[in-house]
């Protein structure tokens, strides 16, 4: 009986302790392909919220009921523009267009605010999708620091 109790109070530690840190969503949507299919789960850290890089996949919360997820290509002060299928961006090391290994051959980027130079806010992040099949509205795409709750762990 004692063992039975000890399992019990450790599986329970250890469940909190994996929730506190990390958070487990199920994808639906089409819009992170081909990097993250729809109904493949996977799993965001909690922590190291203030080290977000360009390249990071996050999940964040946009003022609504749900949860969505983004692939950071802008930082905070940075200016973007899309232009003739590219993303390029103007920070302090100047304009150049941005190499994103991660998108399919041919996939371009086109935005409705495309060749205008889009300022992104101290405490913003742009995050676009992987699937870039639809038009982007690059003023519509920026993500509050505070609305993060996670940086991508894993894929299952």
């Amino acid at each position: 009986m004692k063992k039975l109790l000890f399992i019990f109070i450790f599986l329970t530690f250890f469940a909190l302790v994996l929730f506190s840190l990390f958070d487990i969503n199920r994808v639906a949507g089409v819009y992170m392909e081909p990097t993250i299919k729809s109904g493949q789960i996977v799993v965001f850290r909690k922590f190291g919220l203030n080290n977000i890089q360009r390249g990071d996949i996050v999940l964040y919360n946009a003022q609504s009921q749900n949860d969505y997820i983004r692939r950071i290509v802008g930082l905070p002060t940075e200016s973007v523009r899309v232009e003739n299928g590219n993303l390029y961006l103007d920070n302090n090391a100047g304009q150049y267009k941005v190499i994103e290994d991660y998108l399919s051959q041919d996939s371009k980027t086109y935005a409705t605010d495309e060749d205008e130079w889009v300022k992104i806010g101290e405490f913003q992040y742009l995050g676009l999708p992987d699937n870039r099949s639809n038009k982007v509205t690059l003023t519509s795409d920026f993500i509050n620091k505070n609305d993060i709750k996670g940086i991508l762990f894993m894929k299952l």
